[in-house]
């Protein structure tokens, strides 16, 4: 009787895992750990394209193609800080080497660096972090916390520094593309938007209550921008920023009285998520423009993505996926989680 419960739980983890189902109000909340073996580190990134799952960590780039249940390791061995898919071509951003290329989907790598600043140490070459790389109209921008915005139209094997040719190159934190616009982030809570893909920029309200934006995302044709202290969306018509804070917790001390710092944010079945320091995930509910909290409560949610149906968290603890099976509006979201590295399932 024991062995028949224990293989009945098991075949429902892993229905949870791969399909979404229905829950009752009294599942909210209700963990599921995978657990076994490749230590991947802290987790800084997650990328998808086709089959294949990315995750940047700090003891490289690793590979999944069966949503997250093995992983492969590849020969790209830096800590990863950003990643970028075009097809079967990846590039790969980290802390001090520089930018990489696989043309190869993920088997081997090339280093990026012809033009790239670097400070020599002892001997040995040091290179900025790599915050964002984004390809945009056959070119690759490469943007680098104050240390240039870095251009490639050859794939990234000579890299020339727009700093001086854009407005404020030096200090852009971030970069996306959106309703034929490049929009960038300073490193302060300026922003503006190019429509020739960089040549002349459009200066746009500061982001004042949200500070640094870390990350973008596209719902419903509007675009969010995820901050230090919080999560905007742009008004065309007002040419201004709404401050999206309500229901989100308070600061990371209880001395603070602002929102947590959103590192991501991700959309799933038409709803946004945001990955917040300390505090886990959280939904965004758009009728009432409110958010509640979807588990992970006191991780810190580094990397956040919507694949295959299902939203996966990268944490200094490791991945984490969800089936998100309802999510009603007033209430807080039916969430099941399950602790991704590799091999079996086993229950917490």
């Amino acid at each position: 009787m024991r062995t028949r419960h224990f293989m009945l739980s098991a075949f429902i983890l892993m229905v949870a895992m791969v399909t979404l189902t229905r829950e009752s109000d009294a599942d909210i909340g209700r963990w599921v750990q995978l657990d076994n073996g490749t230590t991947m580190g802290g987790i800084e990134v997650l990328e998808a394209w086709k089959q294949r799952l990315y995750a940047g960590a700090s003891n490289g780039i690793f590979i999944s193609t069966d949503h997250g249940n093995s992983w492969q390791t590849t020969s790209f061995k830096n800590s990863a800080t950003a990643v970028t898919i075009d097809g079967n071509t990846v590039y790969a951003g980290t802390w001090n080497q520089g930018i990489f290329r696989s043309d190869d989907a993920g088997s081997t790598w090339k280093p990026l660096r012809d033009g790239f600043p670097f400070d020599d140490l002892d001997g040995k070459r040091y290179y900025g972090e790599v915050r964002r790389i984004l390809v945009t109209f056959d070119e690759i921008i490469s943007v680098g916390y104050h240390s240039g915005t870095y251009v490639s139209n050859d794939r990234g094997e000579t890299w020339q520094d727009f700093a001086t040719h854009w407005d404020w190159g030096d200090s852009i934190w971030s970069m996306t593309q959106f309703d034929g616009y490049l929009w960038s982030a300073m490193s302060s809570f300026w922003m503006a938007r190019s429509s020739d893909n960089g040549r002349t920029w459009e200066m746009l309200p500061t982001f004042k209550r949200a500070a640094r934006v870390t990350d973008w995302a596209v719902l419903y044709n509007r675009l969010y921008a995820a901050g230090q202290q919080g999560i905007g969306r742009w008004n065309e018509k007002t040419r201004g920023w709404e401050y999206l804070m309500d229901g989100l917790p308070t600061g990371n001390s209880q001395d603070s009285h602002d929102p947590p710092y959103t590192h991501n944010l991700a959309i799933l079945d038409g709803r946004l998520f945001a990955g917040l320091d300390q505090h886990g995930v959280y939904v965004f509910d758009t009728p009432t423009k409110t958010w509640s909290s979807v588990g992970l409560d006191g991780l810190s949610v580094y990397a956040l993505l919507s694949y295959k149906s299902l939203l996966y968290a990268g944490t200094r603890n490791g991945l984490y996926c969800a089936g998100i099976s309802s999510v009603r509006p007033h209430a807080k979201a039916v969430t099941t989680w399950a602790h991704v590295k590799h091999g079996t399932l086993e229950k917490d």
